[in-house]
């Protein structure tokens, strides 16, 4: 693409018989690659009418290109899973994790417990592990508890 835009920019303007201007090769390549970057710093620009005509169906077949990838991306994305990844601590909270059997109502009985206003230092965040991912009433649990409770999914031997 930068050797047709060094062409077309050094041979001149058909329509006006003149050529406004002398490029190299690596000029060319440079402005190509600030193009589609999307910067565009417009230190190096197309002045004759085939230029811009190129860089038109060039930077048309490059959005083209890119929006045919927007499916793959988003399949990629969606395999990602939701309740992987790492626990990152809070310096300076506490935290305790709780594995075993996580059902909704164990969940919340202990919830209402653990996080009592009583309690003397509710601080803490609580830190759910389970094989399986959380069934939609026990997801809704969490989302209300998104302050102070987190879950992942795994176990303690080995995360997924």
């Amino acid at each position: 693409a930068a050797g047709i835009i060094h062409l077309l920019e050094n041979s001149g303007d058909p329509l006006e018989f003149n050529n406004p201007q002398q490029l190299s090769y690596w000029t060319c390549v440079y402005f190509l690659i600030v193009t589609m970057s999307t910067v565009g710093y417009g230190d190096v620009y197309c002045e004759t009418v085939l230029g811009r005509t190129f860089l038109v169906f060039f930077l048309l077949v490059g959005l083209a290109v890119f929006a045919s990838w927007i499916p793959e991306i988003t399949e990629l994305a969606a395999q990602r899973n939701k309740y992987g990844g790492k626990y990152t601590k809070d310096v300076r909270r506490r935290h305790i994790v709780v594995c075993g059997h996580i059902t909704y109502e164990s969940v919340s009985h202990f919830l209402k417990d653990f996080l009592h206003e009583d309690r003397e230092d509710v601080d803490v965040e609580v830190v759910f592990l389970h094989r399986k991912p959380p069934d939609l009433e026990l997801e809704g649990l969490f989302k209300r508890h998104f302050t102070t409770v987190e879950f992942f999914q795994g176990t303690i031997m080995s995360p997924i």
